[in-house]
C-alpha cells in the first residue's frame, strides 16, 4: 500500500492525496484527492474533494466541491454546495447538495435535498426528494415523494415513485435515436406513481392512481384512475382514464 501524503497549508488544514492504493483517518482537511483506490476511515470535511478511481468513506462527508470519476460508497451522508459524478455513487445517508449533476448511477439510502438536480442514468432514492428543479433522463426509483417546482423526466426504462408534486411536471419517453436496437426490444419505459399533483401537468407513458392539477394533459401510453383539474384538461385518444372531474 502506497503511503498517503498529508500536506500542511497556511490555514493549518492539511491536504490528503492518495495515489495508487491508500487509506487515511477522517478529519477536517482543505483538499482531498484520490487517484486509484482510497478509503477514509471516519467522518471527513473539506473544501474540495476529487476522486478518480474507486473510493469509500466510513462516515459522513462534507465537501463544498465534490467531483467523482469512478465508483464511490459513502456509509454516511454527503453534503456540500456542488457535486458532479461520472460513474456510480452510493450514499447510505442523506444527500444534501445545492447543485448536483450525475451521469451514471446513484443510490441514496435516505433523502435527497438540493436546489438543482440533473441526472442522466439511473437514480434510486429510498426516501423523499426535495429541490427547486429536477431533470432526469433515464430511470428513477423513488420510495418517497419527489417535490420540486419544476420536474422533467424523460424515461429510458421502468420507473416508479410514490408521489410527484410540483408547479410544472413533464414526463415523457426519451428519444433513443442513438440506440436503435432498443426500439425492437420490449423494454418498459413507463413511470408508475400513486399521486401526481401540480399546476401544469403533461404526462406520457405514466400509470397513476390520481392526477390532480390546474391544467392537465394526458398523453399516449397513460393509464390513469382519476384526473381532477380546475382549469383545462386534454386527453389523448389512446390514453386510458377511468374518470376525469372538474373541481
Amino acid at each position: 500500500m502506497i503511503p498517503v501524503n498529508h500536506e500542511l497549508n497556511s490555514d493549518r488544514k492539511s491536504d490528503v492525496r492518495m495515489i495508487g492504493e491508500g487509506s487515511s483517518s477522517g478529519g477536517a482537511f482543505r483538499k482531498i484527492r484520490i487517484m486509484g483506490q482510497g478509503r477514509l476511515d471516519g467522518e471527513a470535511s473539506c473544501q474540495t474533494f476529487r476522486c478518480t478511481g474507486d473510493s469509500s468513506i466510513l462516515g459522513q462527508l462534507s465537501a463544498s466541491s465534490f467531483k467523482l470519476l469512478g465508483n464511490m460508497h459513502i456509509e454516511g451522508g454527503l453534503s456540500g454546495d456542488s457535486a458532479s459524478t461520472l460513474g456510480e455513487l452510493r450514499v447510505d445517508g442523506t444527500l444534501q447538495v445545492r447543485l448536483m449533476k450525475l451521469i451514471g448511477a446513484m443510490r441514496v439510502g435516505q433523502h435527497l435535498r438540493g436546489e438543482k438536480l440533473k441526472c442522466t442514468g439511473q437514480l434510486e432514492i429510498q426516501g423523499d426528494s426535495t429541490a427547486e428543479q429536477i431533470r432526469i433522463r433515464g430511470v428513477i426509483m423513488a420510495g418517497g415523494a419527489v417535490n420540486a417546482e419544476h420536474i422533467r423526466i424523460k424515461l429510458n426504462g421502468p420507473s416508479h415513485a410514490r408521489e410527484l408534486c410540483g408547479a410544472q411536471i413533464d414526463v415523457q419517453q426519451a428519444f433513443l435515436f442513438w440506440f436503435p436496437s432498443f426500439r425492437s426490444r420490449r423494454i418498459s419505459r413507463t413511470l408508475t406513481v400513486d399521486l401526481i399533483e401540480g399546476d401544469n401537468i403533461r404526462l406520457e407513458h405514466v400509470e397513476a392512481k390520481v392526477v390532480r392539477g390546474r391544467r392537465v394533459t394526458i398523453g399516449p401510453g397513460c393509464q390513469i384512475g382519476l384526473v381532477e383539474y380546475t382549469e383545462k384538461y386534454k386527453e389523448h385518444h389512446t390514453a386510458k382514464v377511468g374518470e376525469s372531474v372538474r373541481q
